[in-house]
């Protein structure tokens, strides 16, 4: 992740990806790879149920000057590294 930012910042990205952006970027194409781990627990009759996403959101947070602050970048599957870096912002 360190030789990757390095390069998107010496390549000159604006903004440059934090490494949270990768991070999420990364866990977005890990869970379509392996769906079973992106599932939501849903409780019916006493018993509970996983239920598969369709879409990934993230939460990523920052400290900012007026406390903290989580943006939620949608739809990661539909982003690249650079517009989730953008919409994080």
């Amino acid at each position: 992740l360190v030789s990757l930012r390095q390069q998107l910042k010496a390549g000159g990205a604006s903004p440059t990806p934090t490494y949270a952006d990768l991070v999420a970027s990364l866990v977005a194409r890990v869970l379509r790879r392996h769906p079973r781990l992106a599932v939501r627990w849903n409780a019916a009759h006493d018993a509970l149920f996983a239920v598969p996403e369709s879409e990934y959101h993230i939460g990523i947070a920052v400290d900012t000057d007026s406390g903290l602050l989580v943006p939620v970048v949608r739809d990661l599957l539909g982003k690249s590294v650079m517009a989730v870096a953008d919409e994080s912002r």
